[in-house]
């Protein structure tokens, strides 16, 4: 349309609307005022870190505001604004009346969680931790806050940036628990009208670096992570602001590119279409963009030249139905190529309005939202435990699915899991040309290091059922009689404690429901206990080449394939140690004869296409040369390390970070060294693409092939093999990560590991605390403590009790307890008496407290201490000195049996006045009322659906259940569910789940906490 509305100060002409629409002008629209972020190597890298320990703090860009706009009156309010810092990632609670968002308070500030009231008022910080990350905010049914951050030390394979994943925390910071364990990154959350998170995540296993970031969904607690678009294209590069339209099956994103910012093309996804490429594109903003979608090539930047690019778009609702799909609030470049950004509503007719500018400035517009009440999802059963249990997964038949053809039933013997480690080290500069950069070298190709947890059995209908470690992001094989790699995944999943997790088949269609089986015909392997991982030839462990096959070479392929031997010509399998690798790796690498796929295509790989069964390594060994001689084990070993994609290295750690490849023993003067002795520029074959194979050779240095046109005893010849040897010292006093002994030496290698450490223990007593039902926060010292019970109270004295929850590894802590005829809070010196006890590890204990009032109300708390600080138990317990006298010493306190029967006197404690199948003393116990039959411990309900169950069950005050389940009652074992659970009086429930084919029985006991 060719009509002007102008409907604020700052807005400019363009193609509008002639009016605006009710689901605009009816509410204000909140937004940030910034600078564009500079571009960076990745469209996730825009927050440019401040910890000394991480890269590119320079593309920092301060100042920043939250803002207001009324599409009204065209009026703007500054809710907040920065100078040195900067504002971003907004939510609007469900509300409207406050708003959670991310800041930075200036350039050596890192970003935190903060809240603020809808008018400005009230600002509160939420998150605190130091030299990490916390962003994109938005809130949660149940009062929660999950957000992305950078806690999880670890770092993107194919460069330096720091990496991040989803966390939640409670509405004031406390329990903040990773939720999310991909290997690279995940952004960008958004809440699911069913009640899940909607989030992009970034992450490559075995494959391209460039086409691997996709729409993904979670449960609010981190169960069931799976894909939900974009996994195996390449074109867009990134899929990211996902946001599902209410009221209907579409999904409202962004097309982005990988080497970009976070912008690109707005595009509208029917996922009932298909999970990947072209089919499920409804339309684009700008138009006609839906022939750049791909699903094979290496286009993953195609969208950099989106002619008007956009980013950041919201779903507006009809203010009757609260149904979307038709407007949408957006952030858009006011004139293409000028990275200046407006407010604009876009509709899907085409038509467009620039809302609001920052006017000619340097600042644009971005993350528009209404500011406004909203539907609120269900909130969604919490199925994690805080355990640290394994989960369990099984799968209904491997045969169904993409990319199986030519795999006859019955061909699928095994399923091999693998952990595809974190990257939690690098290197500041050198770099192995890999498919991309890797710094430092990993592999001749692709970024992973890899370790083998285990192989389970698959039964002759093609399931699997297996536990496997829980916060692990793992990925699996198939594998034939032989255990060679039939077929692969090329992406990962993770698993919560607890968690049952299942899939239809290997690469099955996400958009079809399983096959119906009969009540008599369930998949074989759920019939019996999952399998148990067993290692590979010993307990699990980073795989390295020349601690896993080098020893099969120089057992069976020497001395032939040795550098003078008859096959050298052939190939060199000798096990010298290289600048970057061993000879054996980099010959059968480079002379292809690994058959492993790299950092191969985004598009999911036909069965037996790569790996050992397109070896060409072990075609030969299995044409009968030399294989006479190899064991079982042997041939075992060269496969496997096929069927892994053939890495090398298993740590991404570096003793010589300045050096070639972050690898090299060799400095770069002495490499120079070389080059002007022997002619050979070993400085340029640092990638795989122009790397001859083999020059140097630092256990035989005589043998290394850049002297062979040397004349040997010459001063030339005689002055290289010396910088070799000085290579070789350099290895024999400071083993490098493909060597036995290597340790960590670098400051920086180091730091990192010290602060995973730490991170680590956090993220653990955070978990404990969760499990107690207690609160932990960052600013808290890494102890957790608690107030027990109290007993033997004689009006003068009590005995009171506590618990040392958690301390790293079990460490000593002094213990303090706190007492007092008021509660003195969280500061010793604010009690009116304490005392101290010996120092205490995890675990229980108990004092006497005396010189009590008797009749009196008396407060006390728990405190631990340590050279790091005070952390007090989570809140003070009171009692009364009177409420535990017992003179008839019958198990009741004497005021609960005058105040139930009259007297404390006449009703025994075994004796059962309301006859409802607990004894007088049980009831006591349990808080439950011994007159009156219908008060009693007893589970009311029992709903199953599928694998998920919820017990209800009667609960009184101050009470605290545990709730356990067996499977046999004739051995009378019991395992907890949760322990401890306080009470929500008038009934208790509990979701959990459990094999559909496992018969269960439940029982709960309780416990008063006031006595």
């Amino acid at each position: 349309m060719a009509l002007i509305l102008a409907v604020a100060a700052g807005c400019l002409a363009g193609d509008l609307f002639a009016e605006l629409p009710a689901c605009v002008t009816n509410q204000p629209i909140l937004f940030i005022a910034r600078k564009q972020y500079d571009r960076d190597h990745h469209n996730t890298a825009t927050f440019f870190p401040s910890c000394p320990n991480e890269y590119n703090t320079g593309s920092y860009r301060a100042a920043g505001a939250l803002k207001v706009f009324d599409p009204v009156t065209g009026a703007v309010t500054t809710l907040l604004e920065t100078s040195e810092g900067m504002i971003r990632d907004p939510d609007v609670h469900f509300s409207g009346e406050k708003i959670v968002f991310s800041m930075r308070q200036d350039l050596a500030d890192s970003y935190h969680i903060y809240e603020i009231n809808a008018d400005g008022s009230g600002l509160k910080q939420l998150t605190f931790i130091q030299d990490a990350d916390d962003l994109d905010p938005i809130y949660m049914p149940d009062g929660d806050i999950v957000f992305t951050s950078t806690r999880e030390i670890k770092y993107i394979g194919c460069n330096r940036h720091i990496s991040a994943n989803l966390h939640k925390m409670d509405a004031d910071g406390a329990n903040i628990q990773q939720i999310a364990r991909s290997t690279l990154f995940e952004d960008h959350p958004s809440l699911m009208p069913d009640g899940r998170i909607m989030y992009s995540r970034w992450e490559y296993v075995d494959r391209n670096f460039g086409d691997a970031q996709g729409l993904w969904v979670c449960e609010p607690d981190g169960t069931g992570h799976a894909i939900m678009y974009g996994n195996n294209t390449t074109s867009p590069g990134g899929v990211l602001d996902g946001q599902m339209i209410p009221g209907t099956p579409y999904i409202v994103c962004t097309f982005s590119s990988c080497h970009d910012v976070p912008w690109g093309a707005i595009a509208l996804i029917d996922r009932r279409k298909g999970v990947d490429g072209r089919d499920p594109v409804v339309r684009t903003w700008p138009a006609g963009l839906e022939s750049w979608v791909k699903v094979d090539g290496q286009d993953f930047d195609r969208f950099k030249n989106t002619s008007i690019r956009h980013e950041d778009p919201w779903p507006l609702l009809d203010p009757d139905s609260g149904v979307g799909g038709r407007y949408f609030l957006c952030s858009r470049e006011i004139t293409g190529g000028s990275s200046h950004m407006g407010l604009y509503l876009l509709d899907t007719e085409g038509d467009s309005a620039l809302l609001y500018s920052e006017g000619t400035g340097v600042w644009g517009c971005f993350d528009p939202m209404p500011l406004a009440p909203r539907a609120m999802p269900h909130d969604v059963a919490i199925h994690r435990k805080n355990n640290g249990a394994d989960g369990r997964f099984y799968i209904q038949d491997v045969y169904e699915g993409t990319h199986m053809e030519g795999v006859e039933r019955g061909e699928v013997k095994y399923l091999r899991v693998i952990e595809a480690p974190n990257k939690t080290d690098f290197v500041w500069d050198k770099q192995w040309g890999a498919q991309g950069r890797t710094s430092p070298g990993m592999n001749w190709h692709n970024f992973q290091n890899k370790k083998i947890l285990g192989t389970v059995p698959v039964e002759e209908d093609g399931s699997a059922h297996f536990n496997a470690p829980s916060s692990t992001f793992l990925f699996f094989q198939l594998l034939d009689e032989n255990k060679r790699m039939i077929q692969s995944m090329r992406t990962g999943t993770i698993i919560q404690p607890n968690e049952t997790q299942g899939c239809i088949g290997c690469h099955d269609d996400r958009t079809l429901a399983p096959a119906a089986y009969g009540t008599n015909s369930l998949p074989l392997a759920t019939l019996r206990a999952p399998s148990q991982l067993d290692g590979w030839y010993g307990e699990p462990r980073n795989f390295g080449y020349l601690q896993e096959v080098q020893p099969v070479f120089d057992a069976h392929c020497m001395p032939c394939h040795d550098f003078d031997g008859s096959a050298s010509g052939t190939l060199v399998l000798a096990g010298d140690k290289t600048l970057f690798f061993n000879a054996s790796y980099m010959e059968l690498w480079k002379k292809g004869y690994t058959g492993a796929i790299g950092a191969g295509p985004a598009a999911i790989q036909q069965a037996k296409s790569w790996g050992s069964h397109n070896s060409p390594l072990l075609t030969k060994i299995l044409s009968g040369h030399n294989s006479g001689s190899m064991t079982t084990e042997d041939i075992d070993r060269i496969a496997t390390w096929l069927d892994m994609n053939a890495p090398y290295y298993p740590h991404f750690s570096s003793n010589y970070p300045d050096n070639l490849a972050g690898r090299a023993p060799l400095t770069d003067a002495q490499v120079a060294r070389l080059y002007a002795l022997t002619g050979k520029n070993l400085a340029s074959f640092y990638k795989h693409s122009t790397n001859p194979g083999p020059m140097v050779c630092f256990d035989r240095p005589e043998k290394s092939p850049c002297l062979d046109a040397m004349t040997v005893g010459s001063a030339d010849y005689n002055e290289a093999v010396a910088i070799i040897q000085a290579g070789q010292d350099a290895l024999a006093a400071l083993p490098r990560a493909d060597m036995p002994g290597f340790y960590k030496a670098t400051a920086l290698d180091l730091w990192h590991e010290a602060t995973w450490t730490d991170r680590h223990n956090f993220e653990e007593m955070s978990q404990t605390a969760i499990a107690e039902g207690l609160k932990v926060y960052d600013t808290q010292p890494l102890m957790l403590a608690a107030n027990r019970g109290v007993d033997g109270i004689d009006g003068v004295s009590a005995l009171v009790q506590g618990e040392v929850i958690y301390t790293v590894s079990n460490s000593v802590v002094d213990v303090t307890v706190c007492w007092g005829s008021y509660d003195g809070g969280d500061e010793i010196e604010a009690w009116q008496y304490s005392t101290d006890l010996p120092p205490q590890s995890e675990g229980d204990f108990s004092v006497t407290l005396t010189g009590l009032v008797p009749g009196a109300d008396i407060y006390f708390r728990v405190f631990v201490v340590n050279a790091d600080g005070t952390v007090a138990a989570y809140e003070s317990t009171l009692f009364d000195t009177r409420s535990l006298i017992d003179q008839d010493s019958d198990g009741m306190a004497d005021d609960w049996e005058l105040a139930h029967f009259g007297s404390s006197t006449t009703e025994a404690g075994n004796g059962d006045w309301d006859m409802d199948g607990l004894s007088n003393e049980e009831e006591y116990w349990v808080g439950t009322d011994p007159t009156n039959a219908a008060s009693c411990l007893v589970i009311e309900g029992l709903e199953v659906s599928g694998t998920d169950v919820a017990i209800a069950w009667q609960s009184a005050s101050n009470a605290e259940y545990t709730l356990e389940y067996s499977t046999n009652l004739a051995v009378n074992a019991w395992i907890p569910l949760v322990v401890d659970r306080s009470a929500t009086p008038p009934q208790n429930i509990y979701s959990t789940n459990a094999p559909a084919a496992e018969v269960r029985y439940y029982r709960v006991r309780g416990r008063r906490t006031d006595r």
